[in-house]
């Protein structure tokens, strides 16, 4: 079985009552270039709250997998 990994970017905020919010905004094959777009994407946020772009590697899921 071949196992192979992506890159979620993910967005990371805090809801008003201090939960942690986290929205799936794109996948990427390879680390460094999740980790860019993370950076790019992070410079356009306000600075006011908490919110931060990070990148989680996971494993890729294949059909089989269902």
């Amino acid at each position: 079985m071949n196992m192979t990994n992506v890159w979620l970017l993910l967005y990371i905020s805090a809801g008003p009552n201090m939960e942690i919010i986290a929205e799936q905004k794109q996948i990427f094959d390879f680390g460094p270039t999740c980790e860019q777009a993370a950076k790019g994407r992070q410079l356009f946020i306000e600075p006011i709250g908490e919110t931060k772009y990070v990148c989680v590697k996971v494993p890729r899921k294949s059909d089989a997998d269902g």
